[in-house]
Parts: C-alpha cells; structure tokens; sequence
C-alpha cells in the first residue's frame, strides 16, 4: 500500500507525462485518470485525489459544456 504523499506524486506524474508525450494533459473523465492505476487501486488513491483538488493542485475547467481535468500550473 502506497502513502497518499506517494499517490499524489504518482497523479501528477500521470498529468505530466500525458503532457510530455504530445496528449492532451486534460483529462475528459475521473475513470480515465483512476483506469492508470487500476491494478493498485485502493482507498490512498482516493484519498490523495481528493487532496489534490482541495490544494488547488488538479482542477476541473468546463469548456463548451464538456468537463476536463488537468494540473494547475500556476500552483507549484
């Protein structure tokens, strides 16, 4: 079982690498996003999710009426 400080790591990297490869860094869907980890799924997953949007690290922006999340680049 990972710590939630190591889950948050992991998200971000997740965001950061879809960036560095040429995707998209929004995510159109919170499945997507928990999907990467599916095999290590558990409640610190969660946990450090949740976490992440409170500290305004990951965001969720609407555009045209479709909901993306992404990081907050301006939070470092």
């Amino acid at each position: 079982m990972y710590s939630v400080e190591e889950w948050k790591r992991r998200i971000v990297k997740f965001f950061v690498f879809r960036s560095y490869f040429g995707n998209s860094f929004k995510v159109t869907n919170e499945a997507e996003i928990f999907r990467q980890f599916a095999s290590n799924f558990e409640r610190n997953t969660q946990t450090a999710y949740e976490e992440l949007f409170s500290q305004g690290i990951n965001e969720e922006i609407i555009v045209n009426s479709k909901t993306f999340y992404t990081l907050n680049f301006s939070k470092k």
